[in-house]
């Protein structure tokens, strides 16, 4: 029910249950487990509703990039975009690339 709040835009955001103990042992040990694949997170991402049916785009900045390329063209330069927009929308099940 909370999830389907404001139109299913919503978050649960529990950042304490990690620190429920009063330390961070239970990070540790997810961190520490063989299956643990550790990615960049959302912390600070701000959300924009601009993808098709309404779809959540998660933003956040970075400082210290002088420079991102995408597909081998600039769009970011200095921290400020370029107005390049290289990316492409991908819908449905996708072929598998060639080997």
């Amino acid at each position: 029910d909370i999830c389907m709040a404001d139109e299913g835009r919503s978050f649960i955001y529990l950042p304490s249950l990690n620190y429920a103990a009063g330390n961070l042992d239970a990070v540790g040990q997810m961190l520490a487990h063989p299956h643990t694949v550790p990615g960049l997170s959302d912390g600070g991402a701000h959300a924009r509703y601009d993808l098709p049916a309404g779809g959540k785009r998660l933003l956040q900045s970075a400082e210290g990039y002088l420079h991102t390329f995408v597909a081998g063209t600039e769009v970011y330069a200095g921290g400020r975009h370029t107005g390049e927009l290289v990316g492409r929308l991908v819908r449905g099940p996708q072929a598998a690339p060639a080997a």
